[in-house]
């Protein structure tokens, strides 16, 4: 857990951001609930990958988000 502010809340700031509205957000996270999937797929996350995660699936899930901006 971070120490000021939760993921969520993070990325809730990002997407208002004009600045950095537009950018990729793949979360890394401990909470694996479906509840808490949905919350950060709702709040504007592309993707999200649970702790502990497989290193193929992380890079599997970044080509995957690369290749949606670039398209």
């Amino acid at each position: 857990m971070m120490p000021k502010l939760t993921g969520l809340e993070v990325l809730k700031k990002v997407r208002k951001n004009p600045s950095s509205s537009h950018q990729k957000v793949l979360m890394l996270t401990a909470k694996g609930q479906a509840q808490d999937k949905q919350d950060m797929l709702d709040s504007g996350a592309d993707s999200n990958l649970i702790k502990p995660f497989n290193p193929m699936e992380l890079i599997d899930t970044v080509r995957d988000l690369l290749k949606d901006k670039i398209s």
